[in-house]
């Protein structure tokens, strides 16, 4: 009777484990600090101010501007994130869209989506739906294979600490060729997976650990 106590133990043990063989899709991810740069037109970088909504989820869904993105905008807008340009008083701010207002490119871009490594220490985001606007011009500043790395985790929880980087060519405006660099840092969370029943523990796989019925 012990032993099969112990089974039993052991069996709702292997099927409340949490365990990460492969890349897993990120549920949410918060950006926390982050810094823009560019060349010689950043002599520094740029600290990032964060809105509402970057500071919860930036994963699954698109972010519309809510400010006239049609003229200069002198203070902090986004929902996403932005900074004042060089300190000169007008200011960057972001949205994640499908496509430009102002129709600056093609458009058609997927709402931001991304996978953790825990094994190998990396992740990986589709970022193409970022678009910076300054100055009253949109230019797109997305990457579709933004790269970071998990800087820590928690395998029970699936949360994890990240540090993620991604250029991106300004297409049009003033700025048109250079390269944006851009730094964020936060926290993420993946939905748990728990392993499958396997034919070892097969009389102890039905749910809640119980012992299967012959």
């Amino acid at each position: 009777m012990k032993e099969k106590q112990l089974l039993y133990i052991l069996a709702g043990s292997l099927l409340s484990a949490t365990v990460y063989a492969a890349p897993e899709e990120i549920a949410t991810l918060a950006i926390s600090s982050g810094e823009f740069s560019m060349g010689v037109f950043t002599p520094v970088p740029n600290a990032l101010s964060f809105g509402s909504a970057a500071s919860a989820n930036i994963i699954g869904g698109f972010i519309a501007p809510d400010w006239d993105s049609d003229a200069p905008q002198f203070d902090f807008q986004s929902e996403v994130t932005g900074f004042n340009f060089n300190g000169g008083g007008v200011w960057v701010n972001t949205y994640l869209a499908i496509a430009s207002a102002q129709n600056v490119d093609g458009g058609n871009h997927p709402a931001p989506t991304g996978i953790v490594d825990f094994a190998t220490g990396t992740l990986s985001l589709d970022m193409s739906s970022l678009y910076a606007n300054w100055n009253g011009i949109d230019f797109n500043q997305g990457n579709a294979n933004a790269m970071g790395t998990v800087t820590s985790f928690d395998a029970a929880a699936g949360t994890f600490t990240y540090n993620m980087t991604w250029t991106s060519i300004v297409v049009g405006g003033p700025f048109n060729g250079q390269t944006g660099t851009w730094s964020i840092a936060g926290t993420g969370t993946i939905v748990p997976v728990t392993p499958p029943c396997t034919r070892k523990i097969k009389k102890l796989c039905e749910f809640g650990g119980r012992p299967a019925r012959n």
